[in-house]
């Protein structure tokens, strides 16, 4: 599956928004997973594989740092996050 190159923060027309890469954190069991930064629970974004997942569907939002996956992401797999910094 081909990698997709993400920018390190990007801004629409209303908010900005921060990109963090949470490969690191796939271990092949965790299912919760940590942004470095506070985020609005309205602004979050999560990628696996490039691919975005819904919110309230298969990703749950723990706290104002965490989420929960409905699904294990696999070693080799790529997740990463778009949200808006509190």
């Amino acid at each position: 599956m081909p990698r997709i190159n993400y920018a390190n923060t990007f801004t629409d027309q209303r908010v900005k928004l921060e990109t963090e890469n949470l490969t690191s954190q796939i271990d092949g069991a965790r299912q919760t997973f940590t942004i470095s930064r506070p985020f609005f629970s309205t602004r979050l974004y999560v990628y696996y594989n490039g691919v975005r997942q819904q919110v309230g569907y298969n990703i749950t939002i723990a706290s104002d740092t965490t989420f929960t996956c409905d699904f294990t992401p696999e070693t080799g797999d790529t997740l990463f996050v778009d949200y808006s910094p509190i």
